[in-house]
């Protein structure tokens, strides 16, 4: 979506010719303005956008408001979420700006439509289950036996949970990134969902003292079993079992902590988030850890959505109920 330098230009803006040269840069950097993923996310988005209006004999860029208020009706019906609907109106928001056009999804009637779709059918975020703590030491516990693949997947494990980290940037690490000294780890996560610019955090992971769960530990083993000495710190395995150059993926991850949790015979609707989720459940169940402390490993902007992982771990503490009747397990 994003218009190359070279195209013609529209009105009575100049023509350069000798900007040419600048031009396949020029729009490279344009398009790096947005993450490989969001820019995907978009395209698709559009391309559904644009089966919609040509059902009316219409482009997609730029269209009135009638028919993105009428797509956003269309999308309620055939039962998306309201997220989904919300990230399509913001990719036909941003097809016409880049476009140099006024986004029909300003005006008030369409805001109105989306805003009654999320009043009327809207449901609360589906969140996954927090792998927290105690969850976590049943995971490292099944992961038994000492092969190269298990040494991989306890390190992902256990560096996912200590870090807070997404899924994503799991995927993204490399050996560059790693820092070993006496006190532990020190990770540099290059870029991330709240870090788009790449500015670059460092996270600390220390040496703990139960070594079984200790992810500092887990990884060195990990990269001196595998020989890893640079590039992607986690791989894949062919279906034989063998150590490929290939980086794994953020659903790699995900498929990763929904199999070692059916491993260990945990219930539940985990995912590769549920490390991040019990990383910052775990952390908050002790007094002596502030808010200031997690949000410094999980880098959240908002204590509001810290705090929403927290209520739900602590949903049953101090329950009344509990106070007049008692407490039984079932």
């Amino acid at each position: 979506m994003t218009t190359a330098l070279s195209e013609e230009p529209r009105g009575d803006v100049p023509a350069f010719p000798d900007i040419v040269d600048y031009a396949e840069r020029a729009t490279h950097y344009a398009r790096a303005s947005k993450a490989a993923s969001t820019r995907r996310a978009y395209a698709s988005d559009m391309a559904d956008f644009e089966r919609f209006t040509a059902s009316f004999g219409s482009e997609s860029v730029p269209v009135p408001w009638q028919l993105v208020a009428a797509y956003a009706t269309h999308m309620a019906d055939r039962g998306l979420t309201i997220a989904t609907i919300r990230r399509r109106m913001v990719a036909i928001s941003q097809a016409h700006k880049t476009a140099g056009n006024a986004s029909p999804t300003a005006t008030q009637m369409v805001r109105d439509v989306v805003a009654g779709i999320a009043r009327t059918k809207g449901l609360p975020p589906r969140r996954k289950d927090a792998l927290d703590a105690t969850l976590l030491r049943d995971v490292v516990l099944s992961l038994g036996g000492d092969g190269l693949k298990t040494k991989r997947d306890r390190a992902i494990v256990l560096l996912g949970f200590a870090m807070a980290a997404r899924r994503s940037e799991l995927a993204a690490l490399n050996v560059e990134d790693l820092r070993f000294d006496q006190r532990g780890l020190v990770v540099t996560i290059r870029q991330s969902k709240t870090d788009q610019e790449g500015l670059g955090v460092e996270i600390g992971v220390p040496f703990v003292a139960i070594e079984g769960l200790c992810a500092a530990r887990a990884l060195r083993d990990w990269l001196d079993a595998a020989g890893i000495s640079s590039g992607a710190v986690f791989r894949t395995f062919s279906m034989a079992g063998v150590l490929q150059a290939t980086r794994i993926d953020g659903a790699d991850v995900a498929r990763l902590v929904k199999r070692v949790v059916a491993l260990a015979g945990i219930t539940g609707d985990f995912s590769g988030h549920s490390l991040r989720a019990g990383f910052v459940t775990s952390a908050a169940a002790n007094p002596d850890v502030s808010e200031v402390d997690i949000m410094r490993v999980s880098r959240h902007r908002s204590v509001a959505i810290l705090r929403g992982y927290v209520r739900r771990a602590t949903v049953f503490d101090r329950a009344p109920l509990t106070s007049i009747f008692g407490q039984r397990r079932p």
